[in-house]
């Protein structure tokens, strides 16, 4: 895997965290994420550290991202359910 591989992916799991509307959504999108990340610290160590730190930081966006868009599709969830 090349770093511009896997800036590129960050960024398709991005877009698909701004297009979850349910939790089950959410979920199959951070399950996608993780295996990504975890892809990530398999070989783009191997390839170039500065490459890395440099995808890691892309991942602490998605992240980001992630958590914002987790926190606004519960908030959703939370406003549907009846009193």
């Amino acid at each position: 895997m090349k770093a511009n591989d896997a800036q590129e992916m960050l960024f398709e799991i991005q877009a698909r965290f701004a297009k979850a509307e349910t939790e089950k959504e959410f979920d199959a999108v951070m399950q996608d994420f993780y295996l990504l990340q975890n892809e990530i610290d398999t070989w783009i160590p191997r390839i170039s550290i500065g490459h890395y730190y440099g995808v890691m930081g892309t991942i602490r966006y998605v992240n980001n991202v992630a958590q914002a868009r987790k926190a606004l599709i519960e908030s959703r969830e939370q406003a549907d359910k009846p009193a």
